[in-house]
């Protein structure tokens, strides 16, 4: 039997340094971070935002960009460089586990 931080170990060795790279993209406006228990990204802004906050999730760093860019100064954007082409999503141990 394995624990479930020993089945999607991959995706997680994938995503956490991802949520680094976007967080530091994004210049000090969002949070970013890959939820264990959810298993996405989410992004909570840092900015003033009504009450409740904004918080944004997605499965895929492109997604979770896409969500995050338009709360982001046009000067913090101009400064980020090129978004990299991430590597594909690994697929978790449960998924190939089940599909044996």
């Amino acid at each position: 039997m394995l624990l479930a931080s020993e089945i999607d170990a991959e995706v997680d060795k994938w995503a956490i340094p991802i949520a680094e790279e976007l967080q530091r993209r994004a210049g000090g406006w969002w949070l970013v971070m890959w939820s264990l228990g959810n298993r996405c990204f989410v992004a909570i802004y840092l900015g003033f935002w009504q009450e409740g906050g904004l918080v944004v999730e997605a499965e895929a760093p492109d997604t979770l960009w896409a969500r995050m860019a338009p709360h982001i100064p046009i000067e913090v954007l101009l400064r980020a460089p090129g978004m990299p082409g991430w590597a594909a999503r690994p697929t978790p141990v449960a998924d190939t586990l089940t599909a044996a």
